[in-house]
C-alpha cells in the first residue's frame, strides 16, 4: 500500500537554508536583461528592492575588492614602516648617547690606591712647579694609601699622558741631559700618606750606567729641583752647601741619602733594580715602594 503522501512534507529537492542568498548585483542584472524585463533603470531598482526585502547579500565587484586589498596591503606597509623609523630614531639614539666620562688608561708601574689627574696644557715650570707642590701638600689620602698623580695634555684635539722625558725637562730646570736621555717608558709621581703626605718617584730607565752618573752629576741641584716639586721648599732653609749625599745602606738596598743640618734625610735615591730609579723624602716610603715592587699590581678602583 502506498504511502500517503504529505503536502506539507517539504520536497527532498528543496534545499532549505536561514543563510542569505550569495548573488551578484551583476549577475541578477544581466539575466534581467537577457530575459528582457524592463529598462536598464527599471531593473536595478526591482533588484535593489528584492534585495532588501529578501537580505540578498551582493558581493563586491572585483575592482573594488582589490582596491580594498590595495588599501590594506598600504596601511600595513606604512604602520610597519613607521615602527621601523621610530625603533632606530629611539634606539639608535640611546645607543649614541654618551654614558659618562670614560676612565683615562694609566700605566701604574706599583698598585697604587688611588689616582688624580693634572694638566700639563698652557703650563711652564714657574707655574707648574707650586702646583704640583701645591697638591702633594693639600691631597687628603688615607693613611698607608698611595695615590698616583697622572699627567696629561691635548695635542691635536685628542688628551694624552704626558712622556717621562718631557714631564721632567719642564718641572727640572738643572737635571742633566745624559741622565733625562736614561729615562723611558713608565713613570711615576705619587703620594705616600705616612706620617705626612710623602712624596716619591719612580722612574723606568733604558741604561743604568747613564742614570747613574747622570744622578751623581745632578746631586748639587737635586735639593733645588725637587723639593720645591714635592711641596718642601721651606726645608732648603735647612740645608747648607757643606751638606753632601752619602751612602747608606738601608733594608739591603744601596741607597744615597742628603741630610740636613739636624742629620734627617730629606732626600733619598736608589736602584732597586738595573732598570728602576726611586727618589723620595723618606725611609718608610722607601721600603713601602720596595714591597709593592715586588707584588702583583691589581686594578685601581
Amino acid at each position: 500500500m502506498e504511502p500517503e503522501n504529505n503536502q506539507n512534507q517539504t520536497p527532498q529537492n528543496e534545499v532549505v537554508s536561514s543563510k542569505p542568498i550569495v548573488r551578484t548585483y551583476q549577475s541578477d542584472l544581466a539575466a534581467a536583461l537577457k530575459e528582457k524585463k524592463g529598462s536598464v533603470v527599471s531593473i536595478a531598482a526591482a533588484e535593489e528592492r528584492r534585495r532588501q526585502e529578501h537580505d540578498v547579500v551582493f558581493e563586491p565587484d572585483a575592482d573594488t575588492a582589490r582596491k580594498k586589498k590595495w588599501l590594506l596591503v598600504a596601511a600595513v606597509s606604512l604602520g610597519v614602516i613607521g615602527i621601523g623609523v621610530f625603533a632606530i630614531l629611539f634606539f639608535g639614539k640611546q645607543e649614541t648617547a654618551p654614558t659618562g666620562p670614560t676612565s683615562f688608561a694609566v700605566p701604574n708601574v706599583i698598585f697604587v690606591n688611588s689616582q688624580r689627574e693634572m694638566s700639563f696644557d698652557g703650563e711652564t715650570r714657574d707655574t707648574l712647579v707650586p702646583k704640583i707642590g701645591k697638591e702633594i701638600q693639600g691631597a687628603n689620602v688615607r693613611l698607608d694609601f698611595i695615590e698616583n698623580l697622572f699627567f696629561t695634555k691635548v695635542i691635536g684635539g685628542a688628551k694624552e699622558l704626558v712622556p717621562v722625558r718631557d714631564f721632567f725637562s719642564l718641572s727640572l730646570e738643572h737635571i742633566q741631559p745624559s741622565l733625562l736621555r736614561s729615562f723611558e717608558g713608565d713613570y711615576m709621581l705619587g703620594i705616600h700618606a705616612f706620617n705626612g703626605n710623602i712624596p716619591f718617584l719612580i722612574i723606568r730607565l733604558n741604561s743604568f750606567e747613564n742614570a747613574f752618573s747622570g744622578m751623581l752629576k745632578w746631586e748639587t741641584f737635586m735639593a733645588d729641583d725637587l723639593l720645591p716639586l714635592f711641596g718642601k721648599g721651606e726645608v732648603l732653609k735647612t740645608l747648607t752647601q757643606a751638606e753632601h749625599f752619602e751612602d747608606y745602606l738601608f733594608i739591603n738596598q744601596d741607597t744615597r741619602v742628603l741630610r740636613n743640618k739636624m742629620g734627617d734625610i730629606v732626600l733619598l735615591y736608589a736602584f732597586p733594580d738595573r732598570n728602576t730609579l726611586v727618589i723620595t723624602t723618606s725611609q718608610d716610603t722607601f721600603k713601602e715602594i720596595i714591597d709593592r715592587l715586588k707584588t702583583p699590581k691589581p686594578a685601581v678602583q
